[in-house]
């Protein structure tokens, strides 16, 4: 930012307005608060990020941004939550851009201000506030926050995908591990928008009944209507509608901001080799197959292509080959065996996204697959020392572009 971007603002008491970071603002005369965060003296954001600044009293600042301040106002809404708030487990539920990470940051500079620990299990792995993409993910803070998704994650759980569609025990687990793993006053849990179908209810039903939160905040618009009514009646809960301020983004800005964070965990690394057999592998065959080379060679002449590796399930046959075998010969092994025969191919591996596990299976930072060749695996991580990897479904450029999915062959 160059000295020709300072602006002097002048802000009447209770008046607010957005701009985005990279900013630098210096209070002058006044009382401000960013996201609910009194800032005195001079505050500066490097990352990218809204900035959500409210007067208190008449005000004069001199701001820095490379974009023009636009006018809002804080919603009635989260003050009416924050006056329901003192501590205990609150989970936040409402549709995609509901506003429920702008209630979550202005909730926790508040609290943080009052006096608390606050901690924030954000679950949401599609538009992540903290941490990478595809991961469940908690930071405790003491002090205001003000923009926490700048902040690194204190733990995370690897999911490896944008949506919880398929997912949906590992997306019970990992919250409730998280969960407990936050010690802290005040445990404000962010959801994703899934609310639409069956699936998504069951979802965050089992989410509440295996957290026992405190409190159950609803931000609607319409779409809870089947699903907050089904929450048992012991669990406090406050209805909020969706805020008026709050502005929806388009399946492209929402794409890009995903772009931008798995950019964001990608730069820098560099790819670490690691010995198939000297890490346990998850959510594929590699590595932890069962069948024996006997049978892995019956395969390959049988489906004429190079099985690598499987798992012989009860009712399934779980393969990795070279490429996909053709679909006559796949039907005789499901007649020979009665079961289902389901393939995958290196090929589909290459960039897919992948969580680098400690040795209680926790993630410790996140990669791209780049090959699997001679008994090694090699991972675009900035994460070196993995006991375990967790294979994912969606594939990644390097700069964060999506560029696939994990597909099974198709017949």
């Amino acid at each position: 930012m160059k000295s020709s971007d300072l602006r002097e603002l002048f802000l009447k008491a209770g008046k607010s307005l957005i701009l985005n970071s990279p900013a630098e603002i210096k209070v002058v005369d006044g009382d401000v608060e960013v996201w609910g965060a009194r800032i005195s003296g001079e505050l500066r954001i490097d990352g990218e990020a809204p900035l959500l600044i409210e007067s208190i009293s008449d005000s004069r600042l001199l701001v820095r941004s490379s974009s023009s301040p636009v006018e809002t106002r804080v919603p009635d809404s989260w003050r009416e939550v924050e006056s329901e708030v003192e501590s205990g487990t609150i989970v936040f539920i409402g549709s995609s851009d509901s506003g429920k990470s702008s209630m979550i940051t202005y909730l926790a500079n508040k609290l943080v201000e009052k006096g608390l620990e606050v901690g924030i299990v954000d679950s949401d792995i599609g538009q992540k506030d903290i941490g990478p993409v595809g991961t469940i993910s908690s930071a405790v803070f003491s002090n205001p926050p003000v923009i926490p998704w700048l902040r690194e994650p204190d733990a995370m759980y690897f999911i490896g995908d944008k949506t919880p569609r398929g997912h949906l025990l590992p997306m019970v687990v990992g919250v409730k591990l998280l969960a407990d793993m936050t010690r802290a006053d005040a445990v404000l849990v962010n959801t994703t928008g899934y609310v639409s179908d069956d699936a998504a209810v069951e979802l965050k039903l089992r989410k509440i009944e295996v957290l026992q939160p405190d409190l159950v905040v609803g931000i609607e618009d319409g779409s809870l209507s089947h699903l907050l009514p089904r929450i048992p009646p012991s669990f406090k809960r406050i209805q909020v509608k969706v805020p008026g301020e709050i502005r929806k983004k388009s399946l492209a800005e929402r794409a890009e901001r995903r772009r931008k964070n798995v950019e964001r965990y990608i730069r820098g690394a560099g790819e670490i080799e690691l010995d198939i057999d000297s890490v346990f592998i998850q959510w594929s065959p590699l590595g932890g197959g069962s069948m024996k080379n006997d049978l892995l060679d019956f395969l390959s002449r049988e489906l004429k292509a190079k099985v690598i590796c499987g798992h012989e399930g009860p009712s399934s046959i779980y393969i990795l080959a070279e490429s996909c075998p053709n679909a006559e010969n796949v039907r005789k092994i499901e007649i020979f065996t009665g079961k289902r025969v389901i393939v995958e191919t290196l090929n589909d591996y290459m960039n897919l996204y992948v969580g680098l596990l400690d040795d209680r299976g926790f993630c410790k930072g996140v990669g791209l697959l780049k090959g699997i060749s001679n008994g090694k695996i090699r991972v675009l991580t900035r994460y070196n020392r993995p006991s375990g990897l967790r294979f994912g479904f969606i594939k990644f450029s390097d700069d964060g572009f999506e560029v696939g999915r994990r597909e099974i062959c198709r017949y």
